[in-house]
């Protein structure tokens, strides 16, 4: 969460700054940065159309479904971790 945070923080300074230099807007006419947080989340839960994002389409859906079903047949499981396989000379891992 600290670098989705990190992340929005550096682009409302982008927003920012290329309203004011590149394209020399006036300052009040930005948004504050609540605003610019507020519209970002919105558009996550709702899309760019407004309605929600669950509703993906059909090809995407397919591809997402066939990955499930790669993941969900192979039944081999992940090494254990611990003091030993982590040993730089003599660990596994």
């Amino acid at each position: 969460m600290w670098g989705v945070q990190l992340l929005l923080v550096n682009a409302y300074i982008l927003y920012k700054t290329t309203h004011l230099i590149m394209w020399k807007k006036d300052k009040k006419s930005l948004i504050s940065h609540y605003d610019f947080h507020h519209q970002i989340a919105l558009a996550w839960l709702l899309g760019n159309d407004g309605s929600p994002t669950n509703n993906q389409p059909a090809k995407k859906q397919k591809i997402q479904d066939s990955m499930a079903s790669d993941c969900s047949t192979t039944s081999t499981k992940a090494r254990r971790v611990n003091d030993s396989t982590l040993d730089p000379h003599s660990g596994v891992l």
